[in-house]
């Protein structure tokens, strides 16, 4: 059908376009939400620490990581005690491997200008993720190692949010062939349709052939989507059954996996904490743990204890302690 062909030759001239930005993806939020969220959820020790490493400072570290692959922040000495001040962006130089001999310029920002500072690696809490041999001074994203997946899902959203800001309607076929009057008719009857049915064309009109405009995702784009949406979550270190799971076991398994991310965060901020206050830094993540199981910790500690093994042991064994 003429029509058709003309509204088929309209999308294919509206294809092109930018991939949707990562920060626009709802799946990357979620995981950077997921991050930042069970970060901040951590118990600090010692007390000197927990002041300079807040709940707040920790969330920003998890989304950070999430979504650069690292985090940046200058260590300051003030009235208050250790304060940690989050750089906006960063370099760094060196003509070595080892970080005592690396140098950082930090950009801080505010809200009506930007500081700069240049000072050694030792006045830096710089926790990075996933960093590779060859650039042991930089960071690497989940989202970076799952690039092609990330990309192919932004594409596959944005040509659904274009879809869906499209006219929403129906045409139904006239006879005979378009002038190219009655096409640039056509175009313009595309742009203002709204839930209604219109045709255009020439002759003796007939219901034989009816198209539907409007959003129309199909079940392979669907499918592709859901399986991307999981390889992207699964990068980041966890699964959609931590959302809903097929069963309760299925979500308890996934949130155990979950934990095991999450305390591999922790020791990454620990170690360099440690590093660089100077004293043993400490993170764990018992409410974490316990709030998604509460009854199979109830039952081994019950367990534990009727055979006799003492309360402090108890909560040892099972990471209440």
């Amino acid at each position: 059908m003429v029509a058709t062909a003309a509204v088929v030759q309209q999308i294919l001239a509206n294809a092109g376009g930018a991939v949707t930005a990562l920060h626009e993806l709802g799946a990357v939020e979620t995981a950077a939400a997921l991050w930042g969220r069970s970060l901040s959820l951590a118990n600090v020790e010692p007390l000197s620490v927990r002041r300079v490493l807040t709940p707040p400072l920790l969330a920003q570290v998890g989304r950070e990581l999430l979504l650069r692959g690292e985090f940046v922040g200058l260590l300051e000495a003030r009235q208050s005690g250790l304060m940690v001040t989050p750089a906006s962006s960063h370099t760094v130089t060196g003509s070595g491997p080892y970080e005592s001999g690396w140098t950082y310029r930090l950009d801080l920002s505010g809200p009506s200008r930007t500081q700069s500072e240049t000072v050694p690696a030792a006045d830096v809490l710089h926790v990075r993720y996933g960093a590779r041999t060859g650039t042991p001074w930089r960071g690497a994203s989940p989202l970076a190692s799952a690039g092609a997946d990330v990309e192919s899902l932004g594409w596959l959203l944005k040509r659904a949010a274009e879809q869906a800001k499209a006219p929403v309607g129906a045409l139904f076929g006239l006879q005979g062939d378009l002038t190219s009057k009655q096409a640039r008719k056509l175009g313009q009857t595309l742009a203002g349709i709204r839930g209604k049915s219109t045709g255009v064309g020439i002759g003796e009109a007939t219901m034989a052939h009816t198209l539907r405009v409007g959003f129309d995702p199909s079940e392979q784009a669907l499918r592709w989507t859901t399986a991307l949406t999981t390889a992207l979550w699964s990068a980041c270190g966890f699964a959609p059954g931590l959302f809903a799971g097929d069963s309760q076991q299925a979500s308890r398994e996934a949130w155990r996996r979950w934990t095991l991310t999450v305390e591999h965060l922790g020791e990454l901020v620990a170690a360099e904490a440690t590093a660089k206050v100077e004293q043993p830094v400490a993170l764990s993540f018992e409410r974490l743990r316990s709030g998604f199981d509460s009854q199979t910790l109830g039952r081994a500690i019950k367990s534990l204890t009727d055979a006799g093994v003492s309360l402090s042991d108890t909560l040892e064994r099972v990471g209440l302690a």
